[in-house]
């Protein structure tokens, strides 16, 4: 029996160092390939011509697919040098559908896109994974170039390829590709792709580059040169809404206009001002002034969903249109009853609230809301009651009836403890520090250093006596904050006025305590450089805490001092 198994032994093990031989070969193959590693793939080639139309994964890829979707230019071309790939071979799809060239597309790599077609022209018409042309899967990669190369084949793309390829090329913000498209096929701008999504719906959900960006960010953008693209990509948006915009709007009555921006529900309009997209808004309100009468199910025009959106800078144009902003306004829901005022007085959700930091200052940015819509709606709205009736298991629990004030106080009821709670702790904590200042000081006062030179000693009695002043201030105004009443009209600007003096006296008086710490040390040790190493130990310490404070004081300035321009257009929305 021993004998008889030699045979069946020996198959197997000369299977097994096959499979082992097939492995190393692959995997040398597949990795010379996604590295560029053409030396390494021509000594395989020179042993088997064959390897470069072999399977070597698992996914169905050769190695002109590796090296294609790794973008290796030099290596393709070296491969379709020697290999003599035929047309059949150049256009296998492995096994999520994808050819060698879509892959290349996707990569973003012209020259390879280029080096590929003088193969075989009728490569970019040939689609990949779930019929997807590779202009299209450029696009989606959001690779320009490669995009702008392809456009030479869009004539040759189905009329669902092209509306699908122009709503992928706007959600990448490649606007100049998109402008390209709609200068082909105009009528692409009144068409929806599979999910009912038009380019116009497509532009009023993209989001303000500046909303993105946090001022730190801004600077750094300057100071790299990018703000240059960044400028570039917002005049080809602004463009592409005004050319899809004036189609829409051509040959059409209101009516089916009206039913273009309101579908898919809750409308284009609603969605340009939920993300913040006020030009889109303005666009195209200029082309199209009757916009601003326009009203969804629940009686609500772009005005009310601005201000349910805290959206100030749309907001902001309904003062300029003095004549005609109280009928703008006087639209009511037809089963709460609430007006305009009544969604300022609602606490809007937590990432709109979340804009402005701290719950004091979100406090305050709510009552400025709240008055400002007050300012313009007419009198008798701040007294309407609305009627709110609360069911459960279809049965009526309780019915509420609120005037617009009544309702703020309830829903902002929270934010006003939290606010208090905020201001607290900051005053407690900034209070603290203010303290210990003005002990220290006020004991270094008569310990004056004794010194000749009287420059350096009247330096030294100026910055203590400032730094003495200054946390005494400071102390004083944190405990005007700790007695206040939290009422609501205090943190419009009582309470976040003796924040900012607070906290600005205390920074104060802590540069102006190190001033004098420095100036004692000079007069006091004969080391010059061990009272310059404690001199800037102390500097360093005390600008770390200015540091990580002054962002505070710079965020309460803006959201107080800058209130007045909150609700202040640049510009007359209607006018020329």
């Amino acid at each position: 029996m021993a004998f008889s198994t030699e045979p069946e032994q020996i198959n197997v093990e000369i299977e097994l160092l096959g499979r082992r031989c097939f492995q190393d070969y692959h995997v040398r193959l597949y990795k010379a390939a996604f590295h560029g590693d053409w030396k390494s793939a021509h000594e395989i080639f020179v042993k088997d011509p064959k390897c470069f139309s072999e399977i070597i994964s698992k996914n169905g890829n050769t190695a002109l697919h590796i090296a294609a979707a790794a973008g290796k230019h030099k290596f393709v071309e070296e491969l379709l040098a020697h290999a003599n790939l035929t047309d059949t071979q150049l256009v296998q799809p492995n096994k999520a559908g994808n050819t060698a060239f879509c892959l290349a597309a996707a990569s973003g790599v012209v020259d390879l896109v280029k080096e590929m077609e003088k193969h075989n022209s009728n490569l970019p018409n040939i689609g990949g994974n779930l019929g997807k042309k590779p202009i299209q899967m450029a696009a989606m990669q959001g690779h320009e170039k490669v995009v702008d190369h392809l456009m030479t084949y869009f004539t040759n793309l189905s009329p669902e390829d092209r509306i699908n390829l122009l709503i992928t090329v706007i959600e990448k913000d490649l606007y100049d590709v998109a402008l390209k498209i709609l200068n082909e096929d105009d009528e692409l701008a009144i068409k929806r792709d599979g999910n009912a999504v038009s380019p116009l719906l497509a532009l009023a959900r993209k989001t303000p580059v500046m909303s993105k960006l946090s001022y730190l960010e801004y600077i750094c953008n300057a100071l790299k040169n990018k703000w240059g693209k960044q400028e570039k990509d917002h005049n080809g948006k602004h463009e592409l809404v005004q050319q899809v915009w004036k189609r829409v709007i051509r040959e059409r009555d209101h009516e089916s206009i009206s039913s273009f921006l309101w579908f898919p529900s809750p409308g284009l309009l609603f969605e340009a001002i939920e993300v913040g997209n006020n030009e889109f808004i303005e666009t195209l309100v200029r082309e199209y002034p009757d916009l601003i009468w326009e009203v969804d199910k629940q009686q609500k025009t772009i005005f009310h969903v601005a201000v349910e959106y805290r959206q100030e800078k749309i907001f902001s144009h309904i003062f300029h249109l003095k004549d005609v902003n109280h009928l703008l306004t006087e639209y009511v829901h037809p089963i709460t009853g609430n007006n305009i005022l009544h969604l300022a007085a609602s606490l809007p959700r937590p990432e709109i609230l979340n804009k402005v930091s701290g719950a004091a200052l979100q406090m305050q940015r709510e009552l400025l809301w709240f008055q400002a819509v007050k300012s313009i709606v007419p009198y008798q709205f701040a007294h309407t009651k609305n009627r709110i009736i609360k069911k459960s298991n279809g049965i009526v629990t309780d019915v509420i009836e609120e005037t617009p004030g009544e309702m703020y106080t309830r829903v902002h009821t929270n934010l006003r403890k939290e606010g208090e709670e905020w201001m607290r702790g900051t005053a407690n904590s900034c209070m603290l520090v203010a303290t210990l200042v003005s002990a220290m000081v006020f004991q270094a006062v008569f310990q004056s250093p004794g010194t000749h030179n009287n420059n350096l000693k009247c330096a030294f009695v100026i910055s203590d006596a400032l730094s003495l002043l200054s946390s005494t201030a400071s102390i004083l105004t944190f405990l005007a904050i700790l007695c206040s009443t939290y009422a609501e009209e205090d943190f419009l600007v009582s309470l976040p006025l003796k924040l900012i003096v607070g906290l600005a006296t205390l920074l104060f008086s802590i540069l102006t305590m190190l001033l004098a710490f420095t100036m004692a040390i000079i007069t006091q040790s004969p080391n010059r450089s061990g009272w310059i190493i404690v001199a800037a130990f102390a500097w360093i310490v005390g600008g770390v805490y200015v540091w990580l404070h002054f962002p505070l004081l710079v965020m309460v300035c803006r959201s107080t001092f800058g209130a007045k321009y909150l609700f202040r257009p640049q510009y007359e929305l209607l006018r020329d």
